[in-house]
C-alpha cells in the first residue's frame, strides 16, 4: 500500500447488532488514500467490534478485490482520544484543525512506510462509547471463556 493518510468520511451511522451470538458493532465509512501526489483513491473502511474479542478492534480496509484486516488494541483507540499512544506498526493521536480534536489518526505498518487512517474524533468516539456499553472497560475478561482457553492450551501442550 502507497505511504499516505485516509480521510474517512463519517456519513454511514453506527450501526448495532446483537446476534450470532456475540454482541457486536460495525462503524462503517467511505475513507481515501491521500497521496503525495495523484487523485484521491477511495477505500472502503470498517471497525468492528465483538465482545467474543472484547479486547480487540478489527479493522478493515477494501479498495476494489483487495482487502486488509488489521487488529487493534480497543484500548489504544481509547487512550488515543485524548493523546498519542502505541508503538510499532500501530500508533494513533488526536489531531486539532480547530477548536478541540477535529480527528483521530491512526497509522498502520511502519513510521514512514505505513498508511494514516484519519476518522473523525467524535464518530470514533461515539462508536467507542458503543463498545464500552457492549463491554465496559475493565470488564472485557467476563466475555472470556476461561474453560475452554485452559482446555485449548492444555490440548495444545500434550499435541
Amino acid at each position: 500500500m502507497p505511504t499516505g493518510k485516509l480521510r474517512c468520511s463519517m456519513s454511514i451511522p453506527v450501526t448495532l447488532v446483537e446476534t450470532d451470538p456475540w454482541p457486536f458493532t460495525v462503524l462503517r465509512c467511505t475513507a481515501h488514500l491521500v497521496r503525495d501526489q495523484g487523485p484521491l483513491a477511495p477505500f472502503g473502511l470498517s471497525l468492528r467490534y465483538s465482545v467474543h474479542d472484547p479486547f480487540a478492534v478489527r479493522v478493515l480496509l477494501e479498495a476494489g478485490t483487495a482487502a486488509v484486516t488489521w487488529t487493534l488494541s480497543r484500548d489504544l483507540l481509547l487512550r488515543s482520544l485524548l493523546g498519542r499512544d502505541g508503538m510499532g506498526d500501530v500508533a494513533a493521536w488526536p489531531v486539532a484543525r480547530g477548536l478541540g480534536a477535529d480527528v483521530v489518526q491512526v497509522r498502520l505498518g511502519p513510521p514512514g512506510g505505513g498508511a494514516v487512517i484519519e476518522i473523525a474524533h467524535d464518530v470514533l468516539s461515539r462508536w467507542l462509547e458503543v463498545t464500552r456499553r457492549l463491554s465496559p472497560v475493565g470488564e472485557e475478561s467476563r466475555h472470556i471463556d476461561w474453560d475452554a482457553v485452559t482446555r485449548v492450551l492444555l490440548d495444545a501442550d500434550t499435541g
